[in-house]
């Protein structure tokens, strides 16, 4: 089976629940006899269990039966259901309308000026960015497509090279219609025209992408081999926002359709050729897909803007830097729009950013103060769940190395997923796979700003190695302006320390050469030895020729001041002396030594001793002299109020905010400690997760219920109960029926809890006797969400509840047989129901069960990008079982007291009142 590309599809599994969205990469192909077919590998990356025997499929706690192969189409099932069906559940409608995939004609409008102006900008500076923009709004900002002045371009090619003709690729019929007129309008753009005389054809197709537009593909690999590259230096990404100075205002500018600016020479224009099947064209412009054409439109770019210092470009994406002021940089910006507009070009203002403080460029966000991660691309790599191949794999390790500047202690984290992609290991996801991916994550969304150079201040660059790996960060005045870390290959873990140690030195100045090069460099080592000179032996020695390039200064830094770059390089690995001695002085913050020392270095606390005598004392632990508080506790300084916190927390077995204090107390003291320990105790990740807490989360929502009797019903079962206490006594469950509007009841015998058994008593006891409901309410339990019941849709049953039915309800102020019957059951007599009345007392009577249940919750404002823990059900848990799953990230907050969570295998839609927050050491 022939694939004509991949498309990305949001996929929702109603059978297991309409709260459950699965996104997932599909190949498009035609004539299949399904709607989708589901592979292995979604299979397994979900978790599905299929059981063949049983005939049932269970996902995350949910099971349901396996349905038959229909003979019918999709079209004509659905034709049936609404035939058979004189009123369909409105969800149903919904469901099916959000499957649907809708692709559109590709749609290239004008966008309004006016729109394009930032709103934080003074009504002076919005005139005068709008004026600018009006003098090229007929040319160079209609978003019609670019002519490029100049020669044609001659595509190279091998001498002689052999024709080649393919065959068209199939079209399915949904999209051929959208195809023809997608050429069409190439057409009348003069882009392509039709072909009868070239021998060359590759096959081509169309493309749906992101936005609903459609994109012209072609298959131009055949026609790569035959092409001859002339190489031009294109950009290093990272290299590029190295250089780029912090700026004050800062504009995005994106080529429209850049490729399809440049005129092919005829010759070229042939070898282009393409095949559909309807017709066969060739390309007058340049096309995507040919090896040839990013060097030579990055060639003519460059020779275009290369000259201006405050331009950058990539590709088709320019960026105008300025560092004074808007004037400056109302300058700057006339002058490239002036050179685009003179060379031909347009641009697609709907993706320009104009005089902006803060713009997405190449997938980075720059800001006036730095650079970092674009939040969207963050939230992405967020959302991956645990990768189960080895392409995934290496797709997403290559995402995270385009940051690689960005995130510390890359390498380390990232060391078991990279073994994993070798050639010479299996593949097995095991837990320590996992644990790095989680960690990883997590330090993918705590990301660093990364700060711009400058230029007149000198670099500094601290540098360590550990046994197994290379660390290091360039910073200036305590900044960061660059991370790195690498794994250190076979032969460097054979390496002395101090050439290790060198090596680091050697590889973090030939990564950010152009950076420091020629700038006042000062390098701090934790090796005393590298501070000498003197440097010997032939490896040392071509490594010194390398350094003495940039001309640093070596000084050596004690490694305990060498936490940065020490931290990239090392983590504990073997138990020997050295580490064991450094776990046990983190374990035990309580050494003197090192409480008079940084007591004696803090300048704050040493004036307040001095100033206010009475309300210290000082007492002799051996030979150190320890400053107290006048009742005798241990004043910590700041340095290690961290490590002591950890140290009471853990020795008590993570106590409460109260307990922990009390005890502290007792012994240590330092101003605002309660404030630090209810800090530290909130964001405690295993106090969050497997303490049982009082505090309830969410607030009710408004409820609305129905105007009309029969139109909703809720359905649950209850059970199991015995007609005895033994153990062989029979099971009897009871499926319960009510209508949401006059709280008619009827409950009814079901043998088991299968969706068969449910079904029959619905139809028996509901639909038999009363109007076909409009909708019906039920839970995810696997009687309600099996085969048999969604095809029934609905029953209830009827047994022993006349005295409910019959008693006056305290807030319909009439019994549900009386709003059912019109009369009452004992006296006979008739009653007529006041719908609007009743509907009116209820919404009173709600908000008030609303407000009364609210108070006793606590309100929390959930924000995407937050993360929450999901409460589990305590009744059906043992004693000492963890009470929560997660932490999830929130990815959407609906104003309906419901949040979206990605579970990591599915996205789902959950009530506040099921989760907690999850507090994280930032929100202390």
């Amino acid at each position: 089976m022939k694939s004509r590309g991949n498309i990305a599809v949001k996929i929702q599994l109603t059978e297991f629940g309409e709260n459950r969205k699965i996104q997932w990469n599909c190949a498009v192909a035609d004539q299949l006899p399904y709607a989708m077919i589901i592979g292995r590998d979604l299979i397994q990356h979900l978790g599905f269990v299929l059981d063949f025997n049983a005939g049932e499929i269970t996902w995350d706690g949910v099971t349901m039966s396996m349905r038959s192969i229909s003979s019918q189409s999709p079209g004509e099932q659905a034709q049936e259901l609404q035939e058979s069906s004189s009123s369909p559940p409105l969800s149903v409608i919904g469901q099916a309308e959000a499957r649907q995939v809708e692709i559109l004609d590709a749609d290239y409008k004008k966008e309004p000026l006016d729109e394009q102006i930032p709103d934080y900008l003074s009504a002076d500076e919005q005139s005068s960015l709008l004026r600018l923009l009006e003098k090229f709004d007929t040319k160079l900002l209609s978003g019609t497509v670019g002519s490029w002045t100049g020669d044609p371009y001659d595509i190279p090619t091998v001498p002689d090279p052999v024709p080649y003709h393919a065959k068209p690729y199939p079209i399915a019929h949904s999209l051929l219609g959208l195809t023809k007129r997608e050429i069409e309008r190439l057409e009348k753009l003069k882009i392509i025209a039709r072909d009868e005389s070239s021998p060359w054809a590759s096959p081509a197709f169309v493309l749906p992408k992101a936005n609903r537009t459609v994109r012209l593909l072609c298959d131009s690999r055949r026609l790569n081999k035959q092409l001859v590259r002339h190489p031009w230096p294109m950009p290093k990404i990272n290299e590029l926002f190295r250089n780029i100075p912090r700026f004050v205002f800062v504009t995005v500018l994106d080529l429209n359709m850049g490729y399809y600016a440049i005129h092919l020479a005829h010759r070229s224009s042939l070898l282009t050729a393409f095949i559909l099947p309807f017709g066969k064209y060739r390309w007058l412009r340049l096309p995507m897909g040919i090896s040839t054409a990013p060097d030579h439109f990055q060639a003519r770019i460059d020779r275009l803007l290369g000259d201006l210092p405050f331009v950058r470009c990539y590709l088709d994406d320019v960026l105008i830097i300025t560092e004074t002021d808007f004037n400056d940089h109302l300058q700057h910006l006339e002058v490239v729009l002036r050179r685009l507009e003179d060379a031909g070009l347009t641009t697609n203002v709907k993706k320009c950013k104009f005089a902006e403080q803060e713009a997405n460029f190449l997938g980075y966000r720059l800001t006036t103060d730095g650079i970092a991660p674009q939040p969207e691309k963050v939230a992405a790599i967020q959302r991956l769940s645990a990768t189960m191949s080895k392409k995934e794999l290496c797709r997403f390790i290559g995402l995270v190395n385009y940051y690689r500047d960005v995130w510390p202690q890359r390498a380390h984290l990232m060391a078991p997923l990279t073994q994993l992609t070798s050639k010479l290991v299996p593949w097995t996801w095991t837990a320590e796979h996992q644990a790095a991916f989680d960690k990883l994550k997590a330090s993918i969304q705590r990301s660093t700003l990364l700060h711009y150079p400058d230029y007149e201040q000198p670099f500094e660059i601290f540098t360590d190695a550990s046994s197994y790996q290379l660390g290091g960060i360039v910073s200036q005045a305590g900044k960061p302006l660059a991370f790195y870390s690498r794994k250190l290959t076979s032969a460097q873990k054979n390496y002395s320390v101090m050439e290790q140690e060198l090596l680091s030195i050697v590889e973090i100045l030939k990564e950010f050469r152009t950076m420091p090069f020629d700038q006042r460099i000062t390098v701090y080592t934790d090796h005393k030895n590298l501070s000498c000179a003197n440097f010997s032996s032939g490896r040392v020695m071509r490594w010194r020729l390398i350094i003495e390039e940039f001309g640093p200064t070596i000084k050596y830094i004690k490694g305990a001041d060498n936490t940065v770059a020490d931290a990239l390089s090392r983590l504990p690995q073997d138990d020997n002396g050295a580490e064991c001695n450094v776990l046990t002085e983190e374990i035990y913050p309580l050494n003197y030594s090192h409480i008079t020392q940084y007591q004696s270095e803090d300048e704050t606390l040493q004036a307040a001793a001095v100033q206010y005598p009475r309300k210290f004392q000082t007492k002799t632990f051996g030979v150190h002299k320890v400053l107290l508080s006048k009742a005798g506790q241990v004043i910590i300084p700041s340095p290690l109020r961290t490590a002591v916190l950890d140290f009471y927390h853990t020795a008590l077995l993570h106590p409460g905010m109260n307990r922990m204090f009390l005890t502290m107390s007792n012994s240590v003291y330092w101003p605002g400690m309660r404030r630090a320990v209810e800090s530290y105790v909130r964001v405690c990740p295993m106090c969050q997760t497997w303490k049982r807490s009082p505090n309830q989360y969410g607030l009710l929502p408004e409820k609305r219920h129905g105007r009309e009797p029969w139109s909703d019903i809720a359905v649950d079962e209850i059970g199991p109960y015995s007609y005895s206490d033994e153990p062989s006594a029979p099971k009897l469950y009871a499926l319960t029926m009510i209508d949401l509007t006059t709280n008619w009841i009827e409950i009814a015998p079901v043998k088991d809890q299968g969706a068969k058994a449910a079904s029959l008593a619905l139809d028996e006891f509901w639909f038999c006797r009363y109007p076909r409901p409009l909708r019906v309410i039920h839970d995810q339990g696997k009687e309600f969400v099996g085969k048999e019941f969604q095809e029934m849709l609905e029953s209830y049953g009827v047994h022993v509840a006349f005295a409910i039915r019959a008693t006056v309800h305290t807030i319909l102020k009439a019994s549900p047989a009386q709003l059912v019957f019109q009369r009452d059951m004992i006296t006979d007599s008739l009653f007529t129901a006041n719908w609007a009345t009743i509907y009116s007392r209820r919404q009173r009577q709600t908000r008030r069960d609303n407000e009364r249940e609210s108070r006793a919750r606590h309100d929390h404002d959930y924000r995407i990008g937050t993360k929450v823990l999901v409460v589990k059900d305590i009744r059906k848990l043992p004693k000492l079982a963890q009470p929560t799953e997660g932490p999830y990230t929130v990815t959407a907050v609906h104003s309906n007291g419901t949040l979206t969570i990605n579970r990591g295998r599915y996205e789902e839609t959950i009530n506040q009142r099921r989760v907690k927050p999850f507090f994280e050491a930032d929100q202390a």
